[in-house]
């Protein structure tokens, strides 16, 4: 009961510090600007080997799907959208690390896609992060 209890809490904190994302079929709110042209479609693999879709579609928000990387099955992602159209994906074993040991900019997707880090403009090589090495191959 406690344990279950220390996770309810723990994931309501993490939840609340990294904000709640828009359900995906609601429309985005009033001022708000899409960074990403509408229409189209982006694949991103994060530093941990998760891959991240972004699809856009006019007038709504991002639609956002997660696969988790090689061994990370049971891993939970929190996803957030952002009222200036920024999407970031944050998995939630690295996340006590994000501002410490690893930059914040790593799970800004949208930043991310912007720089051409997506499958159509760039070479892809299989990278894993373990907190000790990153590993390409």
């Amino acid at each position: 009961m406690r344990r279950t209890l220390r996770l309810t809490v723990a994931g309501l904190l993490a939840a609340t510090a990294l904000g709640a994302a828009p359900p995906a079929h609601a429309d985005p709110p009033d001022g708000s600007v899409d960074r990403l042209p509408a229409g189209k479609s982006w694949t991103v693999t994060l530093v941990t080997g998760d891959v991240v879709r972004v699809r856009t579609n006019a007038g709504k928000v991002p639609t956002v799907s997660v696969t988790p990387g090689e061994g990370r099955r049971s891993t939970a992602f929190a996803t957030s959208i952002r009222p200036d159209g920024s999407i970031r994906v944050l998995p939630a074993d690295v996340a006590p690390r994000v501002g410490k040991m690893l930059d914040p900019a790593l799970f800004d997707v949208t930043g991310l896609i912007e720089q051409g880090f997506n499958y159509s403009a760039v070479s892809v090589h299989k990278c894993r992060l373990d907190f000790t090495s990153v590993v390409c191959s």
